[in-house]
């Protein structure tokens, strides 16, 4: 298994970047998690406050509009989630 990621790191990179892999079990401590937890939370609450921003004021009414606005909907939505 390490031989296998050593091969594959080293073939993206194109030369020998590295030249072992070293695996450690340790704890995960709470400090870790939370920080990471809090910068997940600050992420979403940026990407809810975001509104839609498009300007179709040259877009008559019809699917086309409709279509993008669709769009638009479901790229935030999966942001959101």
């Amino acid at each position: 298994m390490k031989n296998e990621i050593i091969k594959k790191i080293n073939d993206y990179y194109g030369y020998r970047a590295i030249n072992r892999v070293r695996f450690r079990n340790t704890i995960i401590h709470d400090k870790v998690l939370t920080k990471k937890l809090t910068k997940e939370r600050n992420n979403e609450s940026q990407l809810r406050k975001q509104k839609k921003n498009f300007s179709f004021d040259e877009i008559e009414e019809g699917e086309l509009k409709e279509a993008i606005n669709s769009l638009g909907d479901s790229m935030l939505n999966k942001i959101n989630k």
